[in-house]
């Protein structure tokens, strides 16, 4: 009987306090939250100046400056501006989640008699820093203890702010290997062993000028560009000269310019290490760093690599006139502006001024134009340029300009050629043998 009524007892006690809990949220407007106090009234844009210290990784001081963030000790260097936007971000939004204790005795239960992290701040127009103090995490793992410098209370932050305040000098520089402006890249120079690729930029325009001078894929040369200016160093191995032969940095494996108008950017590349890293150095730095060794995968690509693989430059919709010539038969086309339906476009054979279906046609012109190269070949390998299958001529852009293509056979294989560039294309033999099926049906 006594534990019927022990229970009967706790029954009651529970039905109040859930009572009470009910009256108490009824009271609150609905949709409202409780919120948390500010550790700091800040705004992450006011903060001009940053401490980072931590027990692992040494300690950090930054400036803000009109181009963005720079250490200033250790050493003075640009700053990772995403990294320092992380921290002052985190700094202007952490809140207290409870306060654990008041007046602690000993700070060394939460880890705070030397903090895991300090970070400091001054804020625009402030005289003093304010500083926050990180712990180790509470037993659930998803809290950390923390304080301020002038405050002796101990409180808790949520955990995750630890990958953003816990960071080392290392972390907190710009890890760009080089920097360049690539909106005004307009040369740009490999050198791997005894060969160069030399890509030159006009009008907009790549061309290849070394080792042979050609057109070149903008595509691939902007992903370079795009490769080399995003890559980021791993490590730091050394800053001594005597050490770079260690690193195959002197003499290097390959070497890279970016040259934006008088400016240059330089990189050199060493060995490889065991890890899947490669050893690199800015060449108007004495530092041997690391990077992933797929950048070198770049570098190491042929000159071929880089070339143009579109046959033609023309395109369907403004090619003028299409003249080709099979053994000895020459067929020509030419289009009649605003004289199909509707005003639309027409294509005629021009000899005897017989219409040819202007949407077979122009899909014809769109698989022509559309060939692309596999390979290259130097001017040395036989490829039936010398008593080509076909030839293409083709005037484009309202008569302004022309190319002509010439295709050869040698056994199975099918190669190509441009009276503008030296040596020869192979290709697909399968879709040209497609293409020229096509090209029957205009006869």
């Amino acid at each position: 009987m006594k534990s019927l009524r022990t229970l009967g007892v706790l029954v009651v006690l529970l039905g109040g306090l859930a009572a009470y809990l009910y009256y108490v949220d009824a009271e609150k407007p609905v949709g409202e939250t409780e919120e948390k106090p500010k550790v700091f009234a800040v705004e992450a844009d006011q903060i001009e100046e940053l401490k980072v210290s931590t027990i692992a990784g040494g300690a950090a001081e930054l400036k803000k400056s009109a181009d963005g963030w720079y250490l200033t000790k250790p050493q003075h260097l640009r700053a990772d501006d995403s990294e320092v936007t992380g921290i002052t971000s985190n700094l202007a939004s952490v809140s207290i989640q409870r306060v654990v204790d008041e007046n602690p005795s000993n700070l060394g239960d939460y880890g705070l008699r030397e903090p895991l992290a300090e970070v400091s701040f001054k804020a625009k127009g402030a005289k003093q820093f304010k500083t926050l103090q990180i712990g180790t995490k509470t037993p659930a793992g998803s809290d950390m203890y923390a304080k301020t410098a002038d405050d002796k209370k101990v409180f808790l932050v949520f955990g995750y702010l630890e990958s953003s305040l816990n960071r080392t000098p290392f972390d907190l520089r710009d890890k760009k290997i080089i920097s360049f402006d690539r909106e005004k890249v307009d040369r740009i120079e490999i050198r791997h062993g005894s060969s160069l690729v030399s890509l030159v930029k006009a009008s907009g325009e790549w061309r290849m000028t070394a080792p042979v001078e050609a057109r070149a894929d903008f595509g691939a040369i902007e992903g370079l560009i795009s490769k080399l200016q995003s890559a980021q160093m791993k490590a730091i191995v050394t800053e001594d000269p005597a050490e770079f032969d260690k690193y195959g940095i002197t003499p290097p494996s390959a070497e890279v310019t970016i040259v934006s108008g008088s400016a240059k950017a330089a990189m050199a590349f060493g060995s490889k290490t065991a890890d899947n890293f490669i050893h690199v150095r800015d060449l108007s730095k004495s530092l041997v760093v690391t990077a992933p060794a797929d950048l070198f995968d770049e570098i190491e690509k042929g000159p071929g690599e880089y070339r143009r693989k579109d046959l033609f430059e023309f395109r369907a919709f403004n090619l003028d006139r299409l003249e080709i010539t099979r053994d000895t038969t020459t067929v020509t086309f030419e289009r009649l502006k605003g004289k199909g339906k509707d005003g639309a476009d027409a294509w005629q054979n021009a000899v005897t001024s017989k219409a040819v279906d202007a949407a077979k046609f122009e899909a014809f012109l769109t698989k022509l134009s559309g060939t692309r190269a596999q390979s290259f070949v130097d001017e040395k390998t036989k490829a039936g340029m010398d008593a080509p299958v076909v030839t293409v001529k083709a005037t484009f852009d309202e008569g302004k300009k022309s190319e002509t293509v010439t295709i050869g056979r040698v056994g199975a294989e099918v190669f190509s050629g441009r009276t503008d560039e030296p040596g020869a294309a192979k290709l697909d033999a399968t879709e040209v043998d497609e293409t020229l099926k096509a090209l029957d049906e205009f006869k």
